[in-house]
């Protein structure tokens, strides 16, 4: 449905990429939406000290990478390239001592803050939309 009101906006053919509809068109992928809604829980479960915090925190210690949602974070960090954060999400180190023994330093803390999370999301975003470029894609 995206697509086709894509095309009939920009009056663009079938033939025509549905990336480069997206990309002509501003629109962020599913991919990236995601990535920012789960990392920025992951953000505030690390820095804040409220329930929610303590609920996210909590559930990672008892569950652990076992539960589905935890995994998927896991690679989301892993693919993002923030090696500290997927780090403190494998060894379930989510609190202010569990980062205090992984040593972090305070360069890495601010590649951890959600402005700098989000914009390097877009990065990723974008080199994956150039990517879907590249390829042999059948729009229909």
């Amino acid at each position: 449905m995206q697509n086709e009101y894509g095309r009939w906006m920009w009056r663009l053919e079938r033939t025509v990429r549905n990336a480069a509809v997206h990309g002509e068109s501003g629109w962020s992928s599913f991919w990236e939406r995601e990535v920012k809604a789960k990392v920025a829980f992951v953000v505030r479960v690390l820095e804040e000290d409220g329930l929610v915090a303590r609920v996210g925190r909590a559930c990672l210690m008892e569950i652990g990478v076992r539960s589905k949602w935890w995994k998927k974070i896991g690679k989301m960090t892993e693919e993002l390239g923030v090696d500290v954060l997927s780090n403190l999400v494998w060894l379930r180190r989510m609190s202010a001592i569990g980062v205090a023994e992984m040593g972090i330093c305070e360069d890495e803390r601010k590649r951890m803050r959600k402005v700098e999370l989000e914009r390097r999301v877009q990065e990723v975003g974008r080199m994956r939309w150039e990517e879907h470029l590249q390829r042999n894609e059948r729009t229909r």
